[in-house]
């Protein structure tokens, strides 16, 4: 993720990526059979450590809000600029392109859940859920290089939208 996120999809290449990593290509063939096979590995591990784990975590707060605000915090964590490359990656390989909606399905998703635990009705949470993720690839796409203090400022900013936008008592209860 981290060549990726330096030097895009055409600068991950198997001959670097295993001078990198301090294996041969043999070893690469042997662990991942081609270059389709480790594409195919590299995504599900990003597809389940930076959208199933970071939900899963998120869901450990007992409190609604307190969910949102993990969730904003794990946001800001994941790596942008691989994610921006993987983005107009899957612009040209249907595979990745793949990866990359069910991720952001899956974010918009549990996103959404998010939201409707603080009192959004489903309608609206739908709406800000979708707000949200795309607040984060704009940013990954907008920005050749992810400031996270500007993105948590963003994300800040986002979570007050939520919190005008549930009903009095959730937001009441999230301001005081």
């Amino acid at each position: 993720m981290t060549i990726l996120g330096e030097r895009g999809q055409a600068g991950l290449k198997i001959a670097p990526l295993c001078r990198e990593l301090g294996v041969t290509s043999g070893s690469f063939y042997h662990h991942f059979g081609s270059w389709a096979g480790f594409v195919e590995a590299m995504l599900a591990h990003w597809e389940a450590e930076k959208t199933q784990t970071l939900l899963a975590l998120t869901w450990q707060a007992e409190d609604p809000w307190e969910r949102v605000t993990v969730m904003k915090n794990l946001a800001v964590t994941v790596p942008h600029e691989a994610e921006a490359a993987i983005r107009a990656w899957g612009k040209l390989d249907p595979a990745v392109g793949h990866a990359q909606q069910r991720v952001d399905a899956a974010r918009i998703e549990g996103l959404r859940v998010v939201v409707a635990g603080v009192g959004g009705d489903d309608a609206t949470a739908r709406r800000l859920s979708l707000m949200g993720i795309a607040l984060l690839a704009g940013v990954q796409q907008i920005r050749g290089l992810v400031d996270r203090e500007e993105l948590l400022g963003v994300l800040n900013d986002f979570e007050q939208v939520i919190a005008a936008n549930v009903p009095t008592t959730a937001g009441a209860a999230r301001r005081s």
